[in-house]
């Protein structure tokens, strides 16, 4: 979606572990966050995981890439491309649900071992706001070449 990507490597000081780290920057990356595990009272508590990346009027807004930089990218295809791996996340990769959010197979694993849900409140697996999905996950239809259903 756009010329291509920045790719950093950043040393990290030695004092602290030494090595290295790469960044990878471009308004058009969608971002994974990948959930971790904090302490709060004592209790070891899941944060959730993201999806996340830029709209146009927030990039415009709030980004620091050039005007130029993001005039490259089709927003519609990224909104879509966005949207479509969401989907796929709360429609074939979740066993369960807070509310609407997604409670990805890991994560209920953990939750059913003792570990529980931070969303600004601890959740614990039997709360009545988690929802277990019993549907099998969805598939895509096999269509003809003219788009219509087939079986089989």
């Amino acid at each position: 979606m756009t010329s291509g990507p920045t790719i950093r490597r950043y040393e990290l000081v030695p004092e602290v572990g030494g090595g290295y780290r790469f960044t990878v920057e471009d308004p058009a990356a969608i971002k994974i966050g990948e959930s971790s595990i904090t302490e709060k009272d004592g209790e070891k508590l899941l944060l959730p995981s993201n999806l996340l990346c830029w709209n146009e009027a927030g990039a415009r807004q709030r980004s620091f890439y050039s005007d130029a930089q993001l005039d490259e990218i089709d927003w519609r295809e990224l909104e879509r491309l966005s949207s479509r791996m969401s989907r796929f996340i709360r429609g074939n990769l979740a066993v369960a649900k807070l509310g609407s959010y997604p409670i990805l197979r890991h994560a209920y694993s953990a939750m059913a071992d003792g570990l529980k849900l931070w969303i600004g409140r601890a959740i614990a697996i039997g709360s009545r706001e988690i929802t277990v999905n019993t549907a099998p996950p969805k598939t895509r239809s096999k269509r003809s070449r003219r788009g219509a259903r087939t079986s089989g």
